[in-house]
Order: C-alpha cells, then sequence, then structure tokens
C-alpha cells in the first residue's frame, strides 16, 4: 500500500497546487483507500474547500486522508 504522503504528492505534484477533490478518478481512490466510506471523505473535503469551488490545497488533503 502507498503512504498517504506519497499519494498526496503524486496527486498534486507540490505542496501548495491545488486538487479537484470531485474528479472522477479521484472518488475511485477514495473508495479504494475507505471502501464504503467515500462519501464521508468527499464530505470532509467540502468542509475543507474555503472557496467552494472544488478544490483544496494539498494539506487539506493529507489532513482528510
Amino acid at each position: 500500500m502507498v503512504p498517504v504522503c506519497d499519494l498526496v504528492r503524486n496527486f498534486t505534484g507540490l505542496p501548495y497546487e491545488t486538487v479537484d477533490y470531485r474528479n472522477d478518478v479521484f472518488k475511485k481512490v477514495y473508495a479504494e483507500i475507505y471502501p464504503h466510506k467515500e462519501e464521508q471523505v468527499i464530505q470532509l473535503m467540502q468542509e475543507a474547500d474555503e472557496t467552494n469551488v472544488g478544490l483544496i490545497k494539498a494539506q487539506a488533503l493529507l489532513n482528510v486522508l
């Protein structure tokens, strides 16, 4: 299993970049990491989405995961 910090780095590249957490690819990854809890993960990311545009910072993704 890939460590979460490596997963975040692979998704975002750099710590200051943002992640489109609503992307279907990400949703499949959430389902793999947390089976049957992907909706809860998305809810946590929505809470971390300060601007409500579907983007969160890499650190917020790391915190949620």
